[in-house]
């Protein structure tokens, strides 16, 4: 199967102002990877010092992890979810920083056989983190905290239950000799599936249980990304990153139980506004069930930056 598509083209509008409150920012920013190369809002927010409003990467990411690669989803472990949120990020000493927010939730729960009902939250999701920069990497260790809730409907109007989940995320970089740099991401928690890239909507936060009860499922992930640099226009990205997700009473066993992916590319950029590249893909499912399948894919991408 092939595809030839401009979908990734976005467009941007980035707005400084200095006050007495601090820098004033205003940022939007969307693509052509909607539904039918639909345009689609990605980023919508304003900053006043260590305030944000709007719509941007949850403050559970931690960005300066992710594995520069030519496919749009990126390695499928890592937190990529971006909503809207109101946060504070403050200063805790030199190259120590902190943030709170509350975040729009967005629940993916797995009914029991037979029961209709929707996904609820009452509460907004906390998460937050604390992060050390130097000039040679980084370390942050951020949280998050949130309510799982399911409501029945119809003949089932008398099943509500909730849940808490909760997990945290240990990220880092650092960098190497030559420009090399190598990055991870470690993630572990009960109902935090929606934030992981590869197992968002996919029904794994929670399950309804035989009993009428919700109960968080167990997600662990890891990945791992290595850039080389061949020389001032020519580099490599190496990423491997793994997701599990425990089994409970009730969870289909067309659930996801694994997923694993590979990344490697060759990026050329003989100038500042152009680059060229080509990456090698490969992915792995296994479900709760056993079944599993794998796929592997070539893409091929040119981008041109429009200062």
């Amino acid at each position: 199967q092939s595809t030839l598509t401009a979908r990734e083209t976005r467009l941007n509008l980035d707005f400084h102002k200095p006050s007495a409150l601090g820098e004033i920012r205003a940022f939007a920013e969307g693509d052509f990877a909607g539904s039918g190369n639909a345009f689609r809002l990605r980023h919508a927010y304003g900053q006043i010092g260590g305030f944000l409003a709007g719509q941007t990467w949850t403050t559970f990411a931690d960005t300066s992890t992710h594995p520069y690669t030519l496919d749009l989803e990126g390695a499928d472990s890592t937190i990529w979810r971006r909503q809207a949120m109101l946060r504070y990020t403050g200063q805790l000493a030199p190259r120590w920083t902190w943030a709170i927010a509350i975040e729009e939730p967005g629940t993916s729960i797995s009914n029991a056989a037979g029961v209709t009902g929707a996904d609820r939250s009452d509460l907004p999701d906390i998460p937050g983190f604390i992060r050390y920069q130097a000039p040679t990497g980084s370390v942050q260790l951020a949280g998050i905290v949130r309510q799982l809730r399911f409501d029945g409907d119809g003949a089932d109007a008398g099943i509500n239950d909730t849940s808490t989940g909760y997990g945290a995320a240990l990220t880092f970089t650092r960098s190497l000799f030559g420009g090399d740099v190598l990055s991870g991401q470690f993630v572990y928690g009960d109902g935090i599936a929606n934030y992981i890239q590869a197992l968002t909507g996919q029904g794994v936060d929670a399950v309804l249980t035989p009993e009428g009860t919700v109960e968080a499922l167990t997600v662990a992930s890891a990945m791992l990304a290595y850039t080389h640099r061949w020389s001032p226009t020519l580099r490599s990205v190496l990423a491997a990153s793994t997701s599990t997700v425990d089994d409970a009473p009730g969870l289909p066993g067309s659930a996801v139980e694994r997923l694993d992916d590979v990344h490697l590319n060759l990026l050329w950029s003989p100038f500042k506004a152009f680059e060229v590249g080509a990456e090698a893909m490969w992915g792995e499912r296994t479900d709760q069930n056993g079944q599993d399948g794998d796929a592997t894919r070539i893409q091929v991408s040119a981008k041109y930056y429009l200062d």
